[in-house]
């Protein structure tokens, strides 16, 4: 009997502090999950950016179709081969439930630890029962899973999986070309990224960046005062600048050595650290759940 009072009190305590939350805290929540496994999976920036995406257009499709809130726009047309081009709106469909728990089920589908979030997307319907009948539950939970097997079947066409079968990037011996540094000496990442299909350009070639400084190892070079700035600024750090720089390193995998020993420490993306500065915006700003999606989507 103890057991079981103690059981009623979690699950009341965690219904209850749930139910209190703000919208853009709950949507930030689910966010932090999927942060959460891409930390344990050593995601890098590009792909985490992809999983971002499709996860929260996921959650913003559900809204879309649901509410058709202002400033909310069908993409059917907008991206390449887009599947979803209708979807029926269904009055018993509880849209709060439906919207994080399509942003849960697109991480669970895509992450290679997305198992890891059956946890919290159970935990998270078991408070929506709470508050929510089982019939509704089960219809919100299942118009969810309808549009997220569409979305899966939509991001595996994407050509990311491809990119692992190529053959692996050979660092070029010229002069001022890429080449594995210390200590990780890690090799190329995401060498095939421009094969990926965009979401929204007709090809990674359509904004081209400006052409990187020659390389040159005259004192007198640009490319010289530039390297020496970074090596000048780094000797001398003060404390407030190592700050700065320790929030904005993003480095999924830093590789440390001390002496004989390496070790390395998992950390978010420059993608994760994005999507958490989006979220504490969106909670700081009381936004509702329409505009804390539009925004993690957009």
């Amino acid at each position: 009997m103890k057991q079981l009072l103690m059981g009623l009190w979690v699950t009341m305590s965690t219904a209850q502090s749930q139910s209190l939350q703000s919208p853009a805290q709950l949507y930030s929540q689910a966010e932090k999950h999927l942060t959460d496994v891409m930390i344990n999976d050593v995601i890098g920036p590009c792909a985490a950016a992809r999983y971002y995406a499709y996860a929260n257009l996921a959650a913003y499709e559900v809204m879309l179709h649901q509410k058709h809130p202002a400033g909310y726009v069908p993409l059917t047309g907008l991206l390449p081969n887009y599947p979803i081009k209708t979807y029926t709106t269904n009055d018993q469909v509880d849209t709060p439930l439906a919207t994080v728990y399509a942003l849960l089920r697109m991480g669970e589908e895509m992450l290679p630890s997305g198992y890891m979030l059956e946890e919290p997307r159970n935990q998270f319907i078991q408070e929506a029962s709470t508050r929510l009948s089982p019939e509704v539950v089960q219809l919100s939970r299942a118009y969810a899973d309808t549009l997220v097997k569409k979305l899966v079947r939509y991001a595996a066409q994407d050509g990311y999986v491809k990119t692992s079968g190529y053959l692996r990037y050979t660092p070029d011996t010229k002069a001022g070309s890429w080449q594995p540094t210390p200590p990780a000496y890690g090799e190329a990442y995401e060498p095939y990224w421009a094969t990926v299909r965009p979401f929204f350009l007709d090809s990674a070639t359509q904004f081209r960046p400006a052409r990187p400084v020659p390389y040159s190892e005259e004192k007198g070079s640009a490319f010289y005062r530039l390297s020496k700035e970074v090596y000048d600024s780094t000797r001398a750090m003060s404390r407030e600048q190592n700050h700065f720089s320790n929030f904005w390193d993003c480095n999924p995998f830093a590789l440390t050595q001390k002496g004989h020993i390496s070790f390395g420490t998992k950390k978010i993306s420059p993608s994760g650290h994005w999507i958490g500065i989006t979220s504490l915006a969106c909670v700081q700003k009381n936004l509702s759940l329409e505009e804390t999606v539009r925004w993690h989507a957009w």
